[in-house]
Parts: C-alpha cells; sequence; structure tokens
C-alpha cells in the first residue's frame, strides 16, 4: 500500500535517527534534558517537558537536587509559561519535585507495579 510505505519511509528516514536508541526510560529521561534536534525546548512547552523530566528522574531514582539543576538551566523557557503571579520558577521547580515523587510513589502502591 502506498501510504504505508510513505509512513514507514518517514519514520525510519526522520524519526528513527533521533530516536531509535531511545530503549529505556533512563535514555528517554537523557533525550528529553537536551536541547537538539528536533526536540528543541523552545518547541515543546517548557512546564510541560519539566514535568516529564521530574517524573521520569524520581522514578529512577535520581536525586533532586540533580533534576533541580537541570531544571534550572532551562528556566528561561520554563518561567515563561508559569503563573508568575503565584510561582517563582524556584517554588515551581519545588512543587513539581515534590509531586513526581508522589506520583512515583503512588504508582509503586498500584497493583501490578
Amino acid at each position: 500500500d502506498e501510504l504505508a510505505r510513505k509512513v514507514q519511509e518517514a519514520v525510519q528516514g526522520k524519526l528513527a535517527p533521533y530516536v531509535g536508541d531511545i530503549t529505556t526510560t533512563a535514555k528517554l529521561l537523557e533525550f528529553l534534558e537536551r536541547d537538539e534536534e528536533p526536540m528543541r525546548w523552545f518547541r515543546i512547552g517548557g512546564y510541560a517537558r519539566a514535568a516529564y523530566i521530574a517524573y521520569l528522574a524520581a522514578k529512577l531514582g535520581r536525586d533532586p537536587s540533580e533534576t533541580r539543576r537541570v531544571l534550572v538551566k532551562y528556566g528561561a523557557r520554563i518561567v515563561g509559561m508559569i503563573d508568575q503571579t503565584r510561582l517563582t520558577l524556584d517554588t515551581f521547580i519545588d512543587e513539581l519535585l515534590g509531586d513526581a515523587e508522589a506520583a512515583v510513589q503512588a504508582n509503586s502502591k498500584q497493583p501490578g507495579q
């Protein structure tokens, strides 16, 4: 089928070179932490990307101070997307790290986890 061939070519030629080696949670975290094509920080909502990073890092047991260091590095991409009347970058990151840890703990208590 022509459509299937075109999709396969697009995936193999354009997507696979960037994400083909992302086979573990740790590799996904490393990928999200970089500011490289095709996932530049300015293209992806900074607060959402920060949440993905915080959750994956907590899931992997990374020290929150290391995750904080990564997130602060991209602070300019995050701060413009948060309610600055309620949160600073520091308070946003603090809450995010706490929420990520709570989510990991809650998921670990789910049956079958």
